[in-house]
C-alpha cells in the first residue's frame, strides 16, 4: 500500500527523548517511502486539570516540557535519516 503517511512523535523528557531511541525510531521509519511528514509534538502540562477533575493521579506532573534545544536535537536526528520535518 502506497498511501501517504504523516507521523507524530510525542517528545516526553525522561520517556521518549533518549538519543538512541530517537535514532532507532528514525532509522525504522525511514524505511517506509510513503512517509510524507513527521511532526514532533513536545510534551506539555495543559491537560493536568482534566486528571485532577477525574480524581486521578497524574504521573507526569513533575515532568517539564522539552527545551527548544531538545526539540531541535530530535528534529536534527530525524532529518539525518531523510525524514521530512
Amino acid at each position: 500500500m502506497k498511501k501517504p503517511v504523516w507521523l507524530r512523535y510525542v517528545l516526553v523528557p525522561q520517556f521518549t527523548d533518549e538519543e538512541q531511541d530517537l535514532h532507532d525510531w528514525a532509522k525504522y521509519v525511514s524505511l517506509f517511502p510513503n512517509v510524507e511528514r513527521v511532526d514532533i509534538l513536545p510534551f506539555h502540562q495543559m491537560g493536568i486539570h482534566k486528571w485532577e477533575q477525574m480524581g486521578q493521579d497524574y504521573k507526569l506532573a513533575d515532568i517539564q516540557p522539552p527545551s527548544n534545544s531538545d526539540i531541535l536535537k530530535a528534529e536534527n536526528i530525524f532529518k539525518s535519516y531523510g525524514l521530512p520535518i
